[in-house]
């Protein structure tokens, strides 16, 4: 995703997943304040999915953005009920033989916090796409 600004990822992210929202729903935009998502779709049952796109190559910087997030679906979104990132690198899994945690573990350990801290348990649902198109998720809910 090099060259991309922040902006940029964000349109081409709605435009190559905008697709992954249920049958039946249509994936809506929001504007700022976007309450932690750049898309949604509403499902037939009333709650919503939301997605959204950060552009962070820093994994502590990105944690913390993704953490807001989290905090202002819980705040401003109460019938979302599944929240996609979707990131710009992928994260790492290299541990230097135990003398650091990957960027994956760091994620791994956040969205914990998100789930018993954050929002409570069961309340968003969090995966994560790291990077590649059809990505393997990382469920949390």
């Amino acid at each position: 995703m090099a060259g991309l600004d922040g902006a940029e990822l964000r349109g081409l992210c709605y435009q190559l997943f905008k697709g992954d929202a249920p049958h039946g729903a249509r994936a809506i935009r929001t504007g700022n304040p976007d309450g932690g998502i750049e898309w949604y779709a509403t499902l037939p049952d009333g709650t919503d999915w939301g997605w959204q796109a950060k552009h962070v190559h820093d994994v502590d910087s990105l944690l913390d953005g993704m953490t807001e997030s989290v905090r202002a679906v819980v705040r401003d979104r109460p019938k979302l009920t599944k929240l996609t990132f979707l990131i710009s690198s992928n994260l790492d899994t290299a541990v230097s033989r135990g003398r650091r945690k990957s960027q994956r573990q760091k994620y791994d350990d956040k969205v914990e916090f998100w789930r018993t801290s954050v929002g409570g348990r069961g309340r968003p649902r969090l995966r994560a796409h790291p990077g590649e198109r059809h990505p393997q998720s990382t469920g949390a809910g």
